[in-house]
């Protein structure tokens, strides 16, 4: 069986709450280590 992807792999890690979302990325291919930083520093640390 083949795997079912069309076009670009597109990544997308966020932090919800109940009431709201509090930050959002997206990013091309796949998530690593460096990339998951950006996120939690600029975009994440400061809606806390």
């Amino acid at each position: 069986m083949k795997p079912f992807y069309r076009g670009e792999k597109v990544t997308l890690v966020g932090a919800i709450t109940q009431d709201k979302v509090l930050a959002l990325m997206t990013l091309d291919g796949s998530l690593y280590t460096a990339a998951f930083k950006v996120f939690i520093d600029p975009f994440l640390v400061p809606k806390l």
